[in-house]
């Protein structure tokens, strides 16, 4: 499946070609490695099954006559130290994993899936450790959001830090025009993936019930690959988990408000950017529209207390009318500010050389 998509972006002249190999490493270098913190010594330990291919890199940034190169798969970092001479060379981080396990920390034991204070401070120590490292060697470091940013800031003070956020591909427009079930209330996302879970689970324990006070009809629909058990168990009269669905753009587009309750995680939430393209009204806390310029940021209604989002909420559901001219905006924006031309030349920009 991923070589008939890149043969087909190549078909279409979107990209002029690919190569592909693997990197896999073994033994006692391997385990060892996994012990380290600091990266230094990781690579020093793992050079012998690094080296070959570095040089194939090398072959093929000199055939080819490449300029730039983004790496954006953590487990490649190891080789932008020894490429970082030979060919202008970006990191896209995409997010920050220090400011994830940051908020990780403060999220309640019972939502953080059998994970320890003591494993998340390990993973943060490595995480802080990872990125002040490898991104002194990049001509830019990229993030998805101006939340990640001012982490990689943070741990980062010499190399220059970008935010580069996704482009969308707008859904078709009749979407937009598909009949609301009143009442229904939708949230989706890959819902393994914790920080989807946990705000879940927060929204269900502290908004719903204010909701299902004042409307007794209400729905709240999680809609999303591998719902965890914890989150299954929920099913019943005002919750309803899809598990996967085949057109996520439909069924929002079908719902009369999109929530986004997040309480952890960070970057670029496609999600929202989903709800506005076909003009579903959004409820958000401050942390998932973070990512947001301010423009469309005072699009969206926004409440980080579970009174203050189900007053939204509930006014939302009562007067949809009152927010139809604010919803018919949201495709506009996202047309104008997030289209991938645009992230391509942001793309671009930041390989620029600066003073």
């Amino acid at each position: 499946m991923r070589l008939k998509y890149l043969d087909w972006l190549r078909s279409e002249g979107i990209i002029s070609g690919y190569f592909e190999f693997t990197f896999q490493s073994s033994g006692w270098r391997h385990l060892l490695a996994k012990l380290m913190i600091w990266p230094g010594i990781r690579r020093i330990l793992m050079r012998p099954h690094s080296r070959p291919v570095v040089a194939a890199l090398r072959d093929i940034i000199q055939r080819n006559h490449i300029s730039y190169c983004l790496c954006s798969i953590r487990s490649w970092l190891f080789a932008v130290p020894d490429l970082c001479g030979q060919v202008r060379m970006a990191i896209d981080w995409c997010d920050s994993f220090v400011l994830f396990h940051r908020r990780e920390w403060s999220v309640p034991a019972k939502d953080r899936l059998g994970r320890s204070r003591l494993q998340i401070l390990a993973d943060l120590v490595r995480a802080v450790v990872t990125e002040t490292y490898y991104s002194r060697f990049a001509l830019a470091n990229m993030v998805a959001s101006s939340a990640d940013k001012d982490m990689m800031d943070g741990i980062n003070r010499h190399q220059p830090n970008f935010v580069l956020t996704n482009g969308v591909r707008l859904p078709e427009e009749a979407q937009s025009e598909l009949p609301r079930v009143a009442d229904r209330i939708i949230f989706t996302g890959n819902m393994n993936f914790p920080p989807n879970h946990q705000s879940a689970m927060w929204f269900i324990r502290e908004v719903l019930p204010l909701l299902v006070k004042r409307r007794p009809a209400v729905e709240f629909v999680v809609a999303g690959a591998n719902p965890l058990p914890e989150l299954l168990a929920h099913n019943g009269i005002n919750v309803r988990v899809t598990g996967f669905v085949a057109d996520i753009s439909r069924e929002i587009a079908a719902s009369s408000v999109y929530v986004a309750p997040m309480v952890s995680g960070g970057g670029f939430k496609n999600k929202i950017m989903e709800a506005m393209a076909v003009n579903t009204i959004v409820v958000a806390t401050s942390m998932a529209v973070e990512f947001l310029d301010p423009e469309t940021r005072n699009l969206l209604l926004v409440a980080d207390t579970p009174q203050q989002m189900a007053d939204l909420i509930l006014t939302a559901l009562e007067q949809p009318a009152r927010f139809h001219n604010l919803s018919s905006q949201y495709s506009r924006i996202v047309r104008s500010q997030y289209s991938w031309d645009r992230r391509a030349e942001e793309l671009m920009a930041a390989f620029a050389p600066h003073p």
